[in-house]
């Protein structure tokens, strides 16, 4: 699986929804049923906020796509009034739910670099 696009604002407001939307592609058959996440970090690494959820909604699940196959889909992230100052973490990955691990992610040369996608670090709204 491939995250191929993002979409989402330079800046969050607290106690405000956070639109995040991303593309997915299978690179090749899936042989699970995966959940994608999203996740807000604090600085400190702890998850301000998240959206986890199956592609498609689960309508037409992961182990079913082909190659080249894929989906948009938008996340909505609650982000907390009281959301701390300073640069916020977005990440994203795919993990088997039942089980709860992640998927590893690789990198262009295919080597493991860990189990999620860091999107972009966001800043509050003053």
């Amino acid at each position: 699986m491939a995250l191929v696009a993002a979409s989402l604002p330079d800046q969050i407001t607290p106690g405000q929804a956070l639109t995040v939307t991303l593309a997915w592609q299978a690179r090749a058959a899936p042989s699970l049923n995966l959940t994608a996440f999203v996740h807000l970090l604090a600085a400190d690494g702890a998850i301000l906020a998240q959206d986890d959820h199956q592609p498609t909604g689960g309508r037409y699940p992961t182990s079913l796509w082909r190659p080249g196959e894929g989906s948009l889909e938008t996340y909505i992230l609650h982000v907390p009034a009281n959301a701390p100052a300073g640069p916020l973490t977005l990440i994203t990955g795919l993990y088997h739910a039942p089980s709860g691990q992640r998927l590893p992610v690789l990198d262009q040369s295919g080597q493991a670099a860990g189990n999620h996608v860091e999107i972009t670090t966001l800043t509050i709204a003053q």
